[in-house]
């Protein structure tokens, strides 16, 4: 089995409605990035399958701790562990 050491995550929006409310509200974009960022964000929702995770960017705060409970779980994966403590029966 091939040891993989990466986790994959993507940022989705609550939903494309508010993506676009988001864009336009900021104020900085005109109507051909808007629309060119609407594309771009329908693509990624479309490659979800590639992630292993998917954060959905409500809001800050509860994206940073969707984030940090990842990788405490990516740590805590039994194939990351178990060479440990396998290594721990041999020695005794």
């Amino acid at each position: 089995m091939l040891s993989r050491k990466a986790c994959l995550f993507s940022f989705a929006p609550p939903s494309l409605s508010e993506l676009k409310n988001r864009i336009v509200t900021r104020g900085t974009e005109t109507d051909a990035l808007i629309e060119n960022r609407m594309k771009a964000a329908k693509a990624e929702i479309e490659m979800m399958d590639a992630y292993d995770y998917v954060v959905e960017n409500d809001n800050i705060e509860t994206a940073c701790d969707k984030i940090k409970a990842i990788v405490l779980a990516e740590h805590l994966k039994r194939e990351r562990v178990a060479p440990r403590y396998k290594k721990m029966l041999e020695v005794e």
